[in-house]
C-alpha cells in the first residue's frame, strides 16, 4: 500500500473511533474525499471495520458472533449493491435483555 494510501485508511480509520467516543454518526470518507470511487470506498469500509475491530481486541473486547447484511436478492437490486455485507460482534456492542446502555445516549 503506497504511504498516501495508508494515510487515507489511517484517517478514515478514526473517524468511527471517534464518533463511537462522540456518540455521534461518523461522516462518511466521501466527505473529505470526494475522490474515492464506489470500489476504493468499498475496500476502505471493510479495511476500517477491520482496522477497528483489531484494536478493540487488542484493548481486550472478544468476538461473540457476525451481522450479516443485504442478504436478499431483490434488496441488494433496489440498493444497487452487488453483494451481501457483513460485520464482526464483540462483547462490548451487545446490549442484554434489562440491561442500561447510558453510554450510548438515544437521538
Amino acid at each position: 500500500m503506497r504511504p498516501a494510501a495508508a494515510r487515507r485508511r489511517g484517517e478514515a480509520a478514526r473517524l468511527p473511533r471517534e464518533a463511537e467516543r462522540r456518540t455521534t454518526p461518523a461522516e462518511p470518507p466521501s466527505s473529505a474525499w470526494p475522490d474515492l470511487d464506489p470500489a476504493d470506498a468499498y475496500s476502505y469500509a471493510y479495511a476500517i471495520q477491520q482496522d477497528n475491530v483489531v484494536r478493540r481486541l487488542t484493548a481486550g473486547s472478544t468476538g461473540t458472533g457476525h451481522k450479516l447484511g443485504l442478504t436478499s436478492a431483490p434488496t441488494r437490486e433496489l440498493l444497487g449493491v452487488s453483494d451481501p455485507d457483513f460485520g464482526h460482534l464483540l462483547d462490548d456492542m451487545v446490549q442484554r435483555d434489562g440491561g442500561d446502555d447510558t453510554r450510548r445516549p438515544f437521538a
